[in-house]
């Protein structure tokens, strides 16, 4: 009727004299009387529209789904429109941080539009929501349903690279290695396509897959990839070759690598060539290596430590048992044990043990 036109546009009025003064709440009153008096009319779709703005920019996206759902109202004019309002809704929660309401919202989108245009998207916040809250199973999950929608662009490369390092972290290292594989594939960005050389490597060393880790090895060492990759790439190579019976190639490297013994790699290569000698009894070779070491090794005293245990059993070896008994006294007196994991004091006390 007139009447109610006239009342229609009065409110309008009024709600967007309240808009712009952010005055909200009056706003939405106005706005849901129009709702109210005119169901169905271009004055009703003018409110239900102003009415999903201002819950945009107040930061309650859902609460404009709650509303039309409450009120048996219609979210859009055509099936696209609807579904689009729902994606955008879910999007905004989890663009705001809101994530266990992200989920909820991303998982009813998913779930009323199966096929729907955003499903890759919306699968994508759900994994990464998913990831935030703590929940690494599901977002892992979910990292993979996304990839498997998402072929190219950022979010296809964030949900590889999300998949591939989960699976790292839950030590699924066979799954960590064929998501970085499929990083390395589509990867775009400079810095997804540095992690999927590292992580490549890092997977394969895991999974114990010795040709994969070669293979990443030598890809690392013709790259442009930092230093300190490089020496690890060699590192694992190095481990892969002696697991393969490599040997002469793995100490090739080994005995490169141990000029470095400030570095955890250099450290162990060098405590690696000590306890070689030691194994096939050239003992004052291994006495040699390790006093000539000795004064290199920086922070690495885990390996210092052991080579110095190795030291010892090289003297009881040759029948010098109280230079071995000295030099593990040594050891028990002054290394300091980084935690319950540090395996020296232990093989220490056991060699004294014998000793006694």
């Amino acid at each position: 009727t007139a009447d109610a036109t006239w009342s229609a546009r009065a409110l309008i009025g009024k709600g967007m004299a309240f808009r712009n003064l952010k005055h909200y709440e009056d706003a939405l009153s106005q706005y849901m009387q129009v709702v109210d008096l005119l169901p169905g009319s271009q004055y009703s779709e003018e409110a239900l529209m102003a009415i999903n703005s201002i819950y945009q920019t107040t930061g309650e996206p859902q609460k404009y789904i709650e509303y039309v759902e409450k009120n048996g109202l219609s979210v859009g004019k055509t099936a696209e429109e609807k579904e689009a309002v729902y994606f955008n809704t879910a999007e905004q929660i989890y663009i705001a941080g809101n994530y266990n309401q992200a989920v909820s919202f991303l998982q009813k989108y998913l779930s009323d539009y199966p096929y729907g245009n955003r499903r890759g998207d919306a699968t994508f916040y759900l994994a990464d929501s998913y990831r935030r809250l703590g929940e690494k199973e599901k977002a892992v999950e979910c990292y993979a349903s996304a990839g498997r929608y998402l072929k190219e662009g950022s979010f296809a490369e964030s949900a590889a690279l999300g998949y591939a390092s989960l699976s790292y972290e839950l030590e699924r290292f066979a799954e960590a290695y064929e998501g970085y594989v499929r990083l390395g594939e589509i990867a775009q960005m400079p810095e997804n396509i540095a992690a999927a050389k590292a992580g490549r490597l890092r997977s394969a060393a895991g999974a114990r897959k010795w040709d994969d880790i070669i293979t990443a090895a030598d890809e690392i060492e013709v790259s442009d990839a930092a230093g300190a990759l490089k020496r690890e790439a060699s590192f694992l190579k190095a481990k892969a070759l002696l697991a393969t019976s490599r040997r002469e190639e793995a100490f090739a490297i080994y005995r490169e690598l141990s000029t470095l013994t400030s570095t955890p790699e250099g450290a162990e290569s060098a405590w690696m060539i000590v306890q070689d000698l030691y194994d096939r009894g050239r003992y004052s070779e291994a006495e040699s290596r390790v006093y000539e070491l000795s004064a290199s090794f920086g922070s690495q005293s885990y390996w210092l430590a052991r080579c110095f245990v190795t030291l010892a059993d090289s003297f009881l070896a040759e029948g010098k048992t109280a230079q071995a008994k000295a030099t593990l006294e040594s050891i028990r007196d002054g290394y300091v044990s980084s935690g319950d994991a540090d395996d020296v004091p232990g093989l220490v006390a056991a060699r004294l043990s014998n000793l006694d």
